[in-house]
């Protein structure tokens, strides 16, 4: 704790979450003389219900409990939990987690959003037009959720704002390195096996869920899916001024998937995967060699973890194999038949 109140800290912020009131700092270890490490410190407080006093249960327990079970560099790492014994911070407890990280899906996404040209200032490391980090961010996105499933955590909750990106390569575009780190698993359940009920953000619910029905690893699958629909659409929107603003003004592209999944990707799955493939034809031919390998690979990924039916979706493990056989070094040639090569599922 004396070590915590001489950290540098910055506000980043409130909201409320799951009737909890939540201020997020970053926070600046200035002990460390070879390497300042940076933190993020989240301060909880729980409604009460009742007249008894809250206390580390529930989402907040749940977070502990998990994180601690978690040993990954694309799961956020606990350092410590802890509740002070003040008057003046009364049922206030901290999560102190590492690492820091500039901005997540969901600010990359929003950046794009209101961009005119595909650019996103918070995210120098990407480079409109270039494939860039992506088939890493993609596969460190698997590989997380891998080792969640493996340690028999379903997150239940994924969705842009809570997969974080890190710069790791401080702006560089010409080898940049994005490290992927999951977040929050207040709401993570243990068991594989057994299904319980959701309640998660519905934009990103798989179908089974909204039926009412109960959630399993195969709906963090979806969700996941979900948010590789957008980074598809991405990569399959020309850039550049005019390019850019033609897709926003006509709601083309990235902005066409953005309009659908507004209204949840379960409702709208067939209708966003006809213009992802419409999007993806489109585009043949016109990209690099590289960046339209990835892509065939991507949609054919996504396609395979939004299917409706659980039952056909891959699991975890086949994901990263899968993406495991696309290396940066020694990407696949271009084919016709590229796609039925991943179709599988």
């Amino acid at each position: 704790m004396d070590q915590l109140r001489q950290r540098n800290v910055k506000n980043e912020g409130s909201h409320i979450q799951r009737d909890i009131r939540m201020q997020e700092y970053e926070a600046h270890d200035e002990f460390n003389l070879n390497r300042v490490k940076t933190y993020a410190i989240k301060a909880q407080v729980p409604y009460k219900r009742d007249d008894n006093p809250p206390s580390f249960s529930g989402a907040q327990g749940n977070e502990i409990k998990h994180l601690r079970k978690c040993d990954h560099p694309n799961i956020l790492k606990l350092h410590e939990a802890f509740r002070i014994e003040d008057d003046g911070w009364a049922d206030t407890y901290f999560l102190v987690t590492e690492p820091w990280a500039e901005t997540s899906f969901r600010g990359f996404f929003a950046e794009l959003g209101a961009s005119r040209t595909g650019n996103a200032p918070t995210s120098k490391w990407h480079v409109p037009g270039q494939l860039g980090p992506w088939p890493s961010i993609v596969h460190q996105c698997v590989l997380g959720l891998q080792h969640l499933h493996n340690n028999l955590i379903r997150h239940k909750d994924l969705k842009p704002e809570n997969i974080l990106l890190l710069d790791e390569a401080n702006g560089e575009t010409e080898k940049p390195a994005v490290r992927v780190i999951i977040a929050d698993l207040g709401i993570s359940k243990p068991s594989i096996v057994d299904t319980t009920s959701f309640d998660g953000t519905r934009q990103y619910m798989a179908p089974e869920q909204l039926d009412g029905l109960s959630s399993t690893a195969r709906s963090d699958v979806f969700s996941l899916g979900a948010c590789f629909v957008i980074i598809q659409a991405i990569l399959c929107t020309k850039t550049g001024l005019r390019p850019w603003m033609r897709a926003y003004q006509d709601k083309k592209c990235f902005f066409a998937i953005d309009e659908l999944a507004r209204g949840g990707f379960a409702p709208n799955i067939d209708q966003i995967m006809r213009v992802l493939r419409e999007m993806h034809r489109e585009q043949v031919g016109e990209a690099i060699p590289e960046a339209e390998a990835f892509r065939t690979l991507l949609l054919d990924v996504v396609a395979g973890m939004v299917e409706v039916d659980p039952l056909l979706r891959p699991d975890a493990d086949a994901l990263c194999d899968i993406l495991g056989t696309y290396h940066e070094e020694n990407r696949p040639p271009i084919k016709k038949t590229f796609i039925k090569n991943y179709s599988g599922f």
